[in-house]
């Protein structure tokens, strides 16, 4: 009995995460410059994809260190800064 629960217990848990996940991917904003000087700064990623592909793949990226901003500079899609900003920093940029 126990191994047919198993299954059940693991595919349940499957199915509740993923909308967790998708949430998270939606707080994440691409920027072409610095956030404010109060983010956190987490790591720098290269895309291995082509241009456009990348803006979904950095948002996507982005949950697994806990960054809401991605800073992608103007004419490089290859190379991004992730950073955890404080929620009414992340909206605009330093000047």
């Amino acid at each position: 009995m126990p191994k047919s629960i198993l299954p059940l217990a693991v595919l349940a848990s499957l199915l509740i995460g993923a909308p967790l996940q998708a949430d998270e991917r939606a707080d994440v904003r691409i920027m072409a410059r610095l956030p404010a000087k109060e983010c956190e700064y987490k790591v720098q990623e290269i895309c291995k994809y082509d241009n456009w592909k990348c803006f979904a793949w950095y948002k996507k990226r982005a949950a697994n260190y806990q960054a809401n901003v991605v800073v992608m500079p103007v004419g490089s899609f290859a190379l991004a800064d992730y950073y955890q900003c404080p929620a009414n920093e992340a909206e605009e940029p330093v000047k």
